[in-house]
């Protein structure tokens, strides 16, 4: 399914905001509130909560999603952490929509938590089997400049539109997860 409504998981300063048409609900999550002040200023007309996004979410806003998106939010989590955000995000992907995840795949890449904790990348295997347990369904995932034409389809962006970290994305691994429209 592409578009639909969207759910930004760790949305930061919601730059993916600015790919999704005024048609189109978008909602960005994030745990920084100066993070959200931040997006709310760039974007006053779309909608951002604070919220953990590996737990449950409030009443408001517990509803289903066409499309659950996480970008780049891989250093932030160790894998407990990071499994938790999958069951969230695919919780909350409607029949017939998408859940998409993207991770840094730079190698020996990591990253010091202001809580002391160090965080490595994932190998590309783990997470995909952390996804297939979450989700049950196959996972898909693609590497380098097709990650650019994946976010292309996505957001219904042209070739000549710029991604916003374009050098971040080319060396970025992104996986995305079907989910079944149960009859």
């Amino acid at each position: 399914m592409i578009g639909g409504s969207v759910a930004d998981f760790a949305c930061g300063m919601g730059h993916l905001a600015a790919y999704i048409g005024e048609d189109r609900s978008y909602l960005g999550l994030d745990l920084s509130e100066e993070m959200l002040e931040r997006a709310r200023g760039f974007f006053p007309d779309k909608i951002f909560i604070r919220v953990d996004i590996t737990k449950n979410f409030p009443p408001a806003i517990e509803k289903l999603y066409d499309n659950t998106v996480a970008v780049s939010i891989s250093l932030h989590l160790e894998r407990t952490e990071a499994y938790a955000l999958y069951r969230s995000m695919w919780k909350h992907t409607s029949p017939g929509g998408r859940m998409i995840f993207s991770m840094e795949t730079n190698g020996g890449t990591a990253m010091k938590r202001p809580d002391g904790l160090l965080i490595r990348n994932q190998p590309v295997e783990s997470v995909v089997e952390d996804l297939k347990e979450v989700t049950g369904e196959k996972v898909n995932w693609t590497h380098q400049k097709k990650t650019i034409q994946i976010l292309q389809e996505i957001y219904h962006l042209s070739d000549k539109v710029k991604i916003i970290g374009l050098s971040q994305v080319a060396r970025t691994t992104i996986f995305w997860v079907h989910k079944a429209v149960i009859t």
